[in-house]
């Protein structure tokens, strides 16, 4: 299935990408040049809460911000 970040931004316009599993849900992460970091869950097929996609974005200007968006996004689903 393809994510909400691999639709949106190319790789042309892209920093530096990662997708990575997060509590056994796959989940790509990519930054832009204009600064933007992207966190896209990509759905788990099956209809629960902790399965649909979810996405989260921000614009970060310092490791901080980067941080504080990682803290949020990565605590995406719970863990059951």
């Amino acid at each position: 299935m393809t994510s909400l970040r691999r639709a949106r931004i190319k790789p042309a316009d892209q920093v530096w990408s990662l997708k990575q599993v997060v509590n056994a849900h796959p989940v790509d992460i990519v930054k832009s040049k204009d600064g933007r970091v992207y966190v896209s869950f990509e759905s788990g097929g099956k209809k629960s809460a902790e399965q649909y996609p979810a996405n989260f974005h921000a614009q970060v200007s310092s490791e901080k911000d980067l941080a504080d968006l990682l803290a949020i996004a990565l605590t995406y689903p719970a863990v059951p």
